[in-house]
């Protein structure tokens, strides 16, 4: 281990780019890595369902106050939809739905005419309604829990920005009925796509949005989520996250098999992948660099002379200089308080000095 990745191994707050597999929840992510951690100052921004793989933000330390500045960043997905049936939940966990005469619109699906229909329909900013099985809040509960107890209630469209739909690829397939005896089955069209879009766009929406309006039903097959902002899957550093079987017994005594995350490395090789916390922040805020005098002023709460652009700003102190580790760090996160004046949102303490609030 180097000199540079001695200092990381001992970071105490940073941002971890996870790898999520397929089959756990976010939460049990952050539940594996505040064990591995030995901290319960672990979080993360943006959940995926446990049928998504993909980039999960993960914060841990003093870098969890990051997290709310990373939620609204722009997602990008990879994703199959199949079309030709409908679920109840429009993914592959929900129940099948008959769609009449789907076998016959499937036929006439091309690759133009699904392209024609999404430039029209799904992109720039759109109204979308959430599945009814999505996590949205409805009368102060999870919509999914209502839905399971049988609950009738509606969920209120919401307003999205799909920014990038490139259809990649289209498949046609024979795949088991699974409305029918065994031995059925039934033709599909699967999409593969990548989608870049606002924060709380709901892909399975899309999915069922778009076999609707062919006239032949659709469901989500898989989702992937490749970036968040400037954040990616794909680049130097992102930690793998792994899935397992385990045993639980539940209060009433019953045993079940459920699936668990878990990471083949220990805290120091994790700590020392985690994205310091003045990067990170740069990576999801406009910068404005401050002087020494200044940053003290704002750990002390005060407002400096400065112009913000946009509703906040990381203030960082430093050199600036590229490739320099270290040379940065970050003092806190402001917000306009004038015209000329910015205020502190967020502070963060230096090495030595007054605690942030």
């Amino acid at each position: 281990m180097t000199t540079a990745e001695s200092l990381d191994a001992g970071r105490e707050s940073g941002i971890l780019l996870v790898d999520k597999p397929w089959g756990v929840t976010s939460h049990d992510v952050v539940s594996s890595l505040r064990s591995v951690l030995g901290t319960r100052h672990v979080g993360h921004a943006g959940t995926l369902d446990p049928m998504a793989t993909g980039l999960l933000i993960v914060g841990f330390g003093k870098a969890t106050r990051l997290l709310n500045y990373a939620m609204g960043s722009s997602k990008v997905y990879e994703t199959t939809i199949r079309l030709g049936m409908s679920t109840t939940t429009d993914d592959l966990e929900g129940d099948p739905v008959v769609i009449p005469d789907a076998s016959r619109g499937v036929e006439r699906i091309t690759r133009e005419r699904v392209e024609s229909l999404v430039s029209k329909r799904f992109m720039g900013v759109i109204d979308q309604t959430p599945s009814r099985f999505s996590a949205v809040r409805v009368q102060g509960r999870h919509a999914y829990e209502l839905a399971r107890e049988g609950h009738d209630f509606t969920i209120a469209p919401r307003r999205v920005t799909i920014r990038r739909f490139d259809v990649l690829e289209l498949d046609s397939a024979t795949v088991p009925d699974p409305r029918g005896v065994e031995g059925d089955t039934m033709n599909v069209v699967d999409v593969r796509a990548r989608i870049e879009c606002s924060s709380g766009t709901y892909i399975r929406s899309i999915a069922r949005d778009l076999g609707e309006a062919l006239g032949v039903g659709g469901h989500l097959v898989s989702l992937r989520r490749t970036a968040v902002g400037r954040f990616s899957v794909d680049e130097d550093g992102v930690t793998t996250a792994q899935s397992y079987n385990r045993t639980i017994t539940r209060r009433d005594g019953e045993r079940r098999t459920v699936m668990s995350a878990r990471f083949a490395d220990d805290d120091m090789v994790i700590r020392s992948r985690a994205v310091d916390m003045s990067t990170a922040a740069a990576r999801m805020l406009p910068v404005v660099r401050i002087d020494s005098g200044m940053a003290a002023r704002l750990r002390y709460g005060k407002t400096i002379d400065t112009v913000v652009e946009g509703a906040t700003a990381a203030i960082l102190s430093g050199s600036g200089r590229p490739g320099d580790s270290g040379c940065d760090e970050l003092v806190a996160i402001v917000e306009p308080a004038g015209d000329h004046e910015a205020r502190p949102r967020a502070v963060f303490p230096g090495a030595s000095g007054p605690r942030g609030t």
